[in-house]
């Protein structure tokens, strides 16, 4: 059991004299789809003072268990909402955005969001889209605007040509070009799964990182770091 926040209820109903949920919006357990579930059979049980239901999933059609603990009475407007709201199984954990995020530029990291919202929300065809977008926008925001030029594989040739980047970029600007294996998932003819959007979109975090996050961050940190020196050499004089 898994207790849910209250904002995934759209709203409350009156139930057997007990508020209960109309809809739990929340991730499937099973297939991770954001959905809509709607309880179904809701009882009450009155030695554990639970409102239990069942509903499926409109995506997988897998059987999910909701219960309200301690509900309000219905008779009491101001109690609307009251107890506590549990789901088993344990909805899957929606994906956070990787750290040092503010370090990215703002376009890109509206584009990386994107990514994650429709990712977050089980759609992975445009999860695949949106990776596809944001990898161009990476690109364009690196590359000088005469070499924009050219389909992504080579465009990302070019830029594997700086000293920097070069070892991950050579790596996917040769699976691009070659047409297999990240080349292939990043064709937008083809049906993705979740397994290929996860994948694609763990290479873009990887690139976030690579490329904006991480060399900002050591830069911070090393400042931090000159600047403790600069106050322990102070102190000891």
């Amino acid at each position: 059991m898994y207790e849910l926040e209250k904002s995934a209820v759209p709203d409350w109903q009156s139930t057997q004299n007990w508020w209960f949920p109309t809809a739990v919006n929340t991730n499937c357990p099973f297939c991770a789809v954001l959905a809509s579930f709607t309880p179904q059979s809701i009882t009450y049980d009155n030695n554990r003072k639970t409102l239990g239901a069942t509903s499926k999933c409109p995506s997988c059609g897998e059987t999910v268990y909701f219960w309200v603990i301690n509900p309000g009475p219905a008779n009491d407007s101001s109690k609307r909402g009251d107890g506590t709201l549990a789901i088993f199984p344990a909805p899957q954990r929606p994906r956070q955005p990787i750290e040092g995020e503010n370090l990215m530029p703002a376009r890109i990291r509206k584009a990386y969001h994107g990514c994650l919202g429709v990712y977050n929300a089980g759609v992975w065809s445009a999860t695949a889209t949106l990776c596809r977008r944001t990898l161009e926008g990476i690109v364009a925001d690196l590359l000088p605007e005469p070499e924009r030029k050219g389909g992504l594989a080579e465009q990302l040739n070019k830029l594997s040509e700086s000293v920097d980047l070069s070892k991950p970029l050579i790596t996917l600007s040769e699976a691009l070009r070659q047409g297999g294996n990240i080349g292939a998932h990043f064709d937008l003819d083809k049906e993705p799964d979740q397994e290929t959007a996860q994948a694609m979109l763990d290479l873009i975090e990887y690139l976030l990182e690579y490329v904006y996050t991480l060399p900002k961050m050591v830069q911070a940190l090393n400042q931090r770091l000159t600047a403790l020196s600069k106050k322990h050499s102070g102190n000891s004089n």
